[in-house]
């Protein structure tokens, strides 16, 4: 009678999982939000998609690996890419942006340290696509976020609108360059804030590119590889940092101890900022309540 009662769902869903009927388990699992059960339910799922289909994965993985093979040989004797190349060389001379955008976050990855120093003297990156790249960055983690599969906490649940997930994702981001920048300019650093702001938006280009990848690997994994899912995760999110932390060294010419102090300063600048920001609203909420007290007061005294 009732569609949202757990006990229903769950009592319904285990039978159905019992009498092998994967698929409609696993509607019942979700409804409930029951991320175990629905994962175990995949998991018997996926396996009997593999055994009916093993053959064709393994005819098709040797297939490409045979055609990668064949196109390598034929590549060592005519570049069949050199057009190609040349094309997209013409295009970025026409249109700039799109090394910008593609070639240079490519060689920050590679080489974070050189990638600072090229963005420093301005040989690489340019003040535009570094925004474009704090967009991206916000997109991927909102549509990430959205995409991951239910087992892994996918979607937008209550208590975790768009709008509150934006909010405490953009406020921090911002708090912290303006916050790196500010302290790094009564503590002897070289950069400026265009430069910090343009080096730490290119050094969110391993989030941008691996991120989406990941979201696609959670709907392939179950909670058995969820140690396998949280590794990747630490591996794009911990080189992410480090580009970070190579980008506030590199653009303020710090040693690695005085990049750390000026971290740690940054957090605490970040966390009395969100402290203030709080206080000065409710005292504005205060202040507001007491004028409207003021106004009525006054209306009844006047017209009453």
């Amino acid at each position: 009678m009732n569609p949202a009662t757990y006990m229903a769902h769950e009592g319904v869903a285990s039978a159905l999982f019992q009498l092998g009927r994967y698929q409609e388990a696993a509607a019942h699992a979700r409804v409930i939000s029951d991320r175990s059960l629905y994962s175990a339910c995949f998991w018997e799922l996926r396996s009997s998609w593999l055994s009916a289909n093993i053959q064709s994965i393994v005819a098709v993985c040797f297939g490409l690996l045979l055609a990668l093979i064949v196109l390598h040989q034929v590549r060592r004797k005519h570049d069949f890419l050199l057009p190609l190349k040349q094309s997209w060389a013409a295009s970025k001379r026409k249109h700039p942006m799109l090394g910008r955008l593609i070639d240079d976050p490519l060689y920050q990855i590679r080489h974070p340290i050189d990638g600072v120093y090229y963005l420093k003297i301005r040989q690489r990156g340019s003040f535009g696509a570094a925004v474009v790249l704090y967009c991206l960055a916000f997109a991927v983690y909102m549509l990430c976020r959205a995409g991951t599969s239910f087992v892994f906490g996918g979607g937008f649940w209550i208590y975790s609108s768009p709008v509150a997930v934006s909010l405490i994702v953009l406020v921090p981001a911002a708090l912290f360059v303006v916050g790196s920048y500010l302290i790094s300019s009564i503590n002897d650093g070289e950069g400026t804030l265009r430069q910090s702001f343009i080096a730490i938006g290119y050094s969110l280009s391993p989030f941008i590119l691996f991120w989406p990848v990941l979201a696609g690997l959670s709907w392939l994994f179950t909670y058995a590889e969820l140690f396998q899912y949280q590794a990747l995760q630490t591996l794009v999110l911990g080189y992410t940092g480090i580009m970070v932390f190579l980008a506030v060294k590199e653009t303020h010419a710090y040693t690695p101890k005085k990049t750390v102090a000026n971290l740690l300063l940054t957090l605490a600048f970040m966390v009395i900022a969100v402290l203030a920001a709080i206080v000065l609203y409710i005292l504005w909420q205060q202040l507001g309540r007491f004028v409207l007290q003021i106004l009525e007061e006054v209306k009844y005294r006047v017209f009453s």
